[in-house]
Order: C-alpha cells, then sequence, then structure tokens
C-alpha cells in the first residue's frame, strides 16, 4: 500500500512539473506578444511622426517654390 501512494505520490508530482512547464511556456508566449506588440506599437508611432515629418518638408518645398518664382519674377526686371 505504501508503495502505491508513492508511486501516486510520484506520478502527482510529475503532472505538477509538466504543468508548471507548460504554464511557464504560455507565460513566456504571452512575453513574446507583447513585447511584439510594443515593437507594432513603436512602429505605428514612428511612422506617424515620419508623416508628420514629410508633410513639413512638403510645405517647405512648397514655401521654397513660391519665393523661387517670385525671385525670378523680381529678377526678370533687371535683364535687358
Amino acid at each position: 500500500m505504501l508503495k502505491k501512494k508513492s508511486i501516486i505520490f510520484q506520478l502527482l508530482w510529475a503532472v505538477q512539473q509538466v504543468w508548471q512547464i507548460k504554464l511557464l511556456q504560455v507565460i513566456f508566449k504571452q512575453v513574446m506578444i507583447w513585447k511584439d506588440y510594443k515593437n507594432v506599437s513603436q512602429i505605428d508611432s514612428m511612422s506617424a511622426q515620419n508623416v508628420r515629418s514629410v508633410e513639413e518638408v512638403a510645405s517647405a518645398a512648397e514655401h521654397l517654390s513660391k519665393m523661387t518664382e517670385s525671385l525670378n519674377t523680381k529678377l526678370e526686371s533687371f535683364r535687358t
């Protein structure tokens, strides 16, 4: 009878160890998913910043183009 209890105890202990390993694997996967989510969030934020930067560059280029046109118009008056 004592032998059976010992075997049952060992089996229960082994099952507990397997479940602990499985739980750790699930936790690890969740951590990796969270890290991926944070990376995607960072990429999303960087993309939004890049869009704003491109818009600023486009606005500056348009302003520079208008200034160039204005300068060319003024320089035309000096041509003979």
